[in-house]
């Protein structure tokens, strides 16, 4: 607690918003499991430090800027992995039915049997239902962000 409390007050919780701002999220994260693993720590690390208990002091150094940076940077992950899994399945179905596989049915088992590693998905989801429960005005940011329709375009997408 004190060691969170310290990065806040000495501006670490800026440089972790800088470094979160700068890594590249528009990338294939079960490839690149170094941004993939990196991400999920510097969110975990942003999630314990944006909680209600810090609130008070995050508020002297939370403007509108930074928090649309974390938005964003969260947007931009989630919309990314979706794209990334709509587009695995469309190669995979295609590839079954290019074989001649006539089985609907096992078609559409090999499709919802793919797996994915959604442990970045997961934690930036986590992560940003947090923002919107302790900041409500951040509704306004996610609700008219460029990508949010996409995104839920491509969750409906990848659940029918």
């Amino acid at each position: 607690m004190n060691l969170q409390m310290a990065l806040i007050d000495k501006g670490g919780f800026n440089f972790l918003l800088t470094m979160f701002s700068k890594i590249n999220k528009a990338v294939d994260f079960e490839k690149d499991t170094l941004t993939s693993t990196t991400l999920q720590l510097m969110i975990n690390i942003l999630d314990r430090l944006h909680s209600q208990k810090f609130l008070p002091t995050l508020e002297r150094f939370e403007s509108s800027a930074r928090l649309q940076t974390i938005v964003d940077g969260c947007l931009i992950i989630i919309h990314q992995f979706l794209k990334c899994t709509v587009e695995k399945q469309s190669k995979l179905q295609s590839e079954l039915v290019q074989k001649k596989e006539q089985d609907t049915d096992f078609i559409y088992t090999r499709l919802q049997n793919q797996t994915f590693d959604l442990r970045i998905l997961e934690s930036t989801l986590n992560f940003l239902n947090k923002i919107l429960h302790v900041i409500p005005n951040s509704f306004q940011k996610v609700g008219s962000h460029k990508l949010f329709f996409s995104i839920i375009e491509l969750g409906l997408l990848e659940t029918s």
